[in-house]
């Protein structure tokens, strides 16, 4: 609303925006852009108070008022700004005489005096010195620019601030998701060991966050291929690079975090290979260390001339996607090339109850109602007897952006025990036990379900809307293909969108659908996401 124009308005913005002087944005605002009147009770506070609009905004404006006004020294001045901050209500009061006797030799009315003081004592409530304010709006002036205008590097940075506190940089993570920013997984061959930018809309995973990988091997690979060039396979890079700091405990994390899979096999391969690679490697560089080194006897064609033949990659399947994901997990502390949960998006946004940071509607409504709907993956499971010696367990678990404990009591325990998992991706119904915006949010749990029965469970209805370009005979096929391979009871409807003319809205009288997770990603994959509506049971 502000539309700064000058450095001072970021001063003052910055000054302002803090809960007791918020009530003043506004008038701030209107005096800026002249729809309120700017007026001083005195000529003399204009020089004052011009730059913020005639509103005491600073505690160096209130020094200078009652210097330039009341008479005070800049030391009696900075003895009532101390009160001020201090909100010494007697001191106040005593200061108040003497600024006002100061004015009335300044030939400046009582009353007047007295109104500017009591202006000055409103202000104290929330008084901010502007030489702060001045320091901090010019950092928030410098990384908006930097961040507007070099997104990846101002990002890269940040990470890289931050790269031992994983839950910020899961938060910075999503942040440059929302900035349009692509975080790949570290890699030998492009990253370093801090966050790097690689090009406008790329960061490249710092090394430096995959654990059991040292600064000194990092620099090692770093140099090595800055001098040599790319690697293009594990036997490649035991011969180049110091062996006794890239160890093989180092070549094995940096297989499981995906850090050489720009190399050739894949990452079972490659983790299975490592201990013969660095035997192979430390015979070729001490090979080439004693290549110079001739017998009183030999000929010069010996076999320690010779080049070592490389071995060949072991015969075996790579590791599936969750094994990937976990292995990654525990090297880095989160999962990056992927995600558990990615199959059950569409689950997660059509079944779950959404926990908002900001003030809506849809929080409000799962406060009030207490019962909440959840998709995750279970992290951890703690089980205990209660007090009637029922089993009953405490579950943690975490979807995309929130992490949750599940209390699963002992009369609910025995009908979903066998859901209650290590790494098991459930779908739980129970009653919120706990404010949304905590950072753990706790439910008690009534219900507990694999994951992939939960769009059969809680569909009633399904609204599908149909846009007249993609309409066509192919679709529709598809669209009668899908229904009819899972027929069942739940009320199907369709709009058909006409261009901007109106929509046409039918019920299928004689069709209904069972909704299956198979299903509902065809529809989504069919009319996109955005053209499916689901109407949950138990809602209104």
């Amino acid at each position: 609303n502000l539309k700064p124009s000058r450095i001072e308005d970021l001063i003052a913005m910055n000054a302002l925006y803090r809960p007791g002087p918020k009530k003043m944005i506004d008038d701030f605002i209107d005096r800026k852009y002249s729809r309120k009147k700017i007026e001083y009770l005195h000529p003399k506070l204009e020089p004052i108070l011009e730059e913020t609009y005639g509103i005491i905004v600073y505690q160096e404006q209130v020094m200078r008022i009652v210097s330039d006004l009341g008479g005070f020294s800049l030391a009696e001045a900075d003895l009532m700004r101390r009160a001020m901050s201090k909100k010494k209500k007697e001191v106040m009061m005593e200061q108040k005489a003497f600024f006002v006797e100061g004015c009335i030799k300044n030939e400046i009315d009582k009353k007047i005096a007295s109104t500017i003081f009591d202006l000055i004592e409103k202000f104290a409530e929330y008084g901010f010195n502007k030489s702060h304010s001045a320091a901090y709006a010019l950092i928030a002036f410098q990384t908006a620019y930097l961040k507007a205008h070099y997104p990846a590097e101002f990002m890269s940075a940040n990470l890289t601030s931050e790269l031992t506190n994983l839950s910020r940089v899961m938060v910075l993570m999503e942040e440059c998701r929302k900035l349009g920013l692509t975080i790949i997984p570290p890699n030998i061959n492009y990253s370093i060991a801090n966050f790097t930018p690689l090009d406008e809309k790329t960061i490249a995973f710092g090394m430096a966050a995959i654990k059991n990988v040292g600064s000194n091997a990092i620099n090692n690979i770093v140099h090595v291929r800055e001098e040599n060039g790319e690697f293009s396979g594990l036997f490649e890079l035991v011969q180049k690079v110091d062996l006794r700091l890239v160890n093989k405990k180092v070549l094995e994390n940096l297989a499981m975090a995906g850090a050489l899979d720009s190399l050739k096999g894949n990452r079972s391969q490659l983790f299975n290979s490592v201990e013969i690679a660095i035997e192979f490697g430390q015979n070729v560089q001490t090979g080439a260390k004693n290549k110079n080194q001739i017998g009183l006897f030999d000929n010069g064609d010996t076999a320690m001339n010779e080049s070592i033949k490389e071995p060949p990659l072991p015969d075996i399947p790579d590791w599936d996607i969750n094994e990937k994901l976990k292995k990654e997990r525990e090297l880095l502390g989160l999962y990056i090339s992927g995600h558990p949960l990615d199959p059950y998006k569409a689950i997660i946004s059509f079944y779950t109850s959404k926990f908002s940071k900001e003030n809506d509607p849809e929080k409000a409504a799962i406060q009030q109602s207490k019962t909440i709907r959840i998709c995750g993956q279970i992290t951890e499971v703690r089980t205990l007897f209660d007090r009637k010696q029922q089993k009953m367990a405490f579950v943690k678990l975490e979807d995309f952006n929130n992490s949750y404990e599940a209390i699963v009591f002992g009369s609910v325990f025995p009908k979903c025990e066998e859901y209650l998992k290590p790494d098991a991706i459930v779908f739980m119904q129970g009653t919120l036990n706990s404010d949304p915006d905590d950072n753990l949010i706790k439910i008690v749990v009534e219900s507990v379900y694999d994951a992939d029965d939960a769009p059969e469970k809680f569909t009633e209805s399904i609204l599908l809307h149909v846009n007249r370009e993609k309409l066509d005979e192919e679709l529709l096929h598809q669209l009668k293909m899908t229904i009819k391979s899972s027929p069942g009871k739940n009320r199907l409807v369709f709009d058909f969108g006409f261009n901007g003319e109106g929509k046409l809205r039918l019920w299928a009288s004689k069709t209904g659908i069972t909704m299956t997770a198979a299903t509902l990603k065809q529809l989504c994959a069919l009319l996109g996401e955005d053209n499916v509506k689901i109407k949950l049971t138990g809602s209104q």
